[in-house]
């Protein structure tokens, strides 16, 4: 009786002191979580994390303290390696790696990458980014039939040689006839936004935040075709490209600008953690202070995915591309090196 009294004991003490769920209240109070940016600060993907770190702790159990940080390298497969292999898988470690450097280079194969996207945690992402092509006012091209009809060299910034922000100018070069050169190896959108205010390259392609707003609202630097119709009423690539390969190739290249810039956790995370941060995100997204802030940066809103949507569209769509397809992006991707 003696020795069931004291299990007894334990037993009360133990149930009081044991770790508490991710979905209880207490889970995330007094704890710390870490959400990094896939690129250096200034940029887009970092603004959006700053967005993130501030907004979602409100709407989680605990309201934990939310740290931004930056992990740059490789547009942003250094982090979705460490996310994916190193990160511990508590919850307390989130990343948002950015699009193709994360996405896209994991569906051609890149041997760089050491992960499987289907396996990510996938948390949400606000909307798809509409990428477009920017020429500062200087380069004398003022539209997309200019560009068309240009018989000087236009010189264009990507960042990594596989990044969509390379491959579409030189696959627009081959198979549309314009006069593109691309210089690759700017590590963010605000660098080579940078190197086009100061004149180095003629244009970019980056989404509308990435941009210098001053210079926008001056009219020196130019949207002159988006990605997906509807952006600053310019055309859309969709529908003004004519060759039918290069229609192919594209809908391959815009494939991550669809899913947008995704918050994702290492593999594995307990399923109550899961619950919870997917439900934050989803809050976030119908926070009308979260929103305002958003469209005042120049994000878009309004078309969010979150849990189970977004990694059901991720396996359904970004696997499985035909092997021609991924040859010749490869093959463009290494010219660019």
């Amino acid at each position: 009786m003696k020795r069931l009294a004291i299990l007894g004991t334990f037993a009360v003490l133990f149930a009081h002191f044991a770790p508490t769920s991710a979905s209880s209240d207490d889970f995330y109070k007094t704890k710390t979580v870490s959400i990094y940016s896939g690129y250096p600060s200034g940029g887009a993907n970092d603004i959006e994390v700053r967005m993130v770190a501030q907004h979602m702790r409100n709407f989680i159990p605990g309201t934990p303290t939310i740290l931004p940080r930056n992990m740059p390298g490789a547009a942003g497969m250094t982090l979705s390696n460490y996310l994916y292999s190193v990160a511990a898988p508590d919850g307390l470690t989130i990343g948002m790696p950015g699009r193709s450097g994360f996405l896209l280079t994991a569906m051609v194969g890149d041997p760089n990458v050491r992960y499987d996207l289907a396996k990510f945690t996938w948390i949400g992402t606000a909307a798809p980014v509409n990428l477009t092509l920017w020429m500062r006012k200087g380069a004398g091209i003022r539209n997309w039939d200019e560009l068309k009809s240009s018989t000087k060299e236009i010189v264009i910034g990507g960042l990594t040689a596989g990044s969509s922000t390379t491959v579409t100018p030189l696959l627009l070069a081959k198979y549309q006839g314009l006069k593109l050169r691309v210089i690759s190896g700017y590590p963010g959108s605000s660098e080579a936004a940078l190197a086009m205010e100061r004149g180095e390259i003629d244009g970019t392609i980056s989404q509308a935040a990435s941009m210098p707003q001053t210079l926008l609202a001056n009219g020196e630097i130019i949207p002159i075709v988006a990605f997906f119709e509807g952006e600053g009423g310019v055309p859309g690539l969709e529908t003004v490209i004519e060759h039918p390969r290069l229609k192919v190739l594209f809908s391959l290249l815009s494939a991550p600008s669809r899913v947008g810039l995704p918050l994702v956790g290492p593999p594995a995370l307990p399923s109550d953690a899961v619950k919870a941060l997917r439900a934050a995100y989803g809050a976030m997204m119908n926070d009308a202070d979260y929103r305002a802030e958003a469209i005042k940066r120049g994000f878009a809103v309004g078309k969010p995915m979150v849990g189970e949507e977004l990694q059901s569209y991720v396996e359904r769509n970004m696997t499985g591309i035909p092997k021609d397809v991924i040859d010749e992006y490869l093959t463009y991707s290494e010219s660019a090196r």
